[in-house]
């Protein structure tokens, strides 16, 4: 099997703090037991899960050539729809880093294959090479 690697980019580690992470019980067979879950509604805390990355993120709409219409909405670009999609995807691959390494940090990780959760930092964000 080949080795997989991921990167955590400061963007990543923005929307971590943000995450609406809850908790249920479910059924008989978890007698008493909670099980964690990420509130697929509501996942940066609140319904607009887009306008909550982009306030996040800091990100602006960017203006569409020949500018917007009068009483036009103000909205991001498919660029950027697809941009935030992308990265709400990674944040599951960004939680089990960093459940494995017991660290969020920015950098590009490596595991053995991409059955295994064996995640190790191989290059910080912070050095030169």
């Amino acid at each position: 099997m080949d080795q997989v690697f991921f990167t955590i980019t400061k963007e990543h580690l923005k929307l971590l703090p943000h995450l609406n992470i809850d908790s249920v019980k479910e059924g008989a067979e978890a007698e008493g037991m909670d099980f964690i879950y990420l509130d697929k509604r509501r996942p940066y805390g609140n319904s607009d899960v887009f306008k909550d990355m982009g306030d996040i993120l800091q990100l602006k709409p960017k203006r569409p050539k020949g500018g917007w219409k009068i009483g036009e909405e103000i909205d991001f670009t498919e660029q950027q729809y697809d941009w935030m999609k992308k990265l709400h995807n990674e944040m599951r691959k960004v939680l089990q880093i960093m459940v494995v390494t017991g660290k969020a940090k920015a950098g590009t990780y490596m595991a053995s294959d991409a059955y295994s959760d064996d995640w190790k930092l191989i290059k910080n964000k912070r050095s030169k090479s």
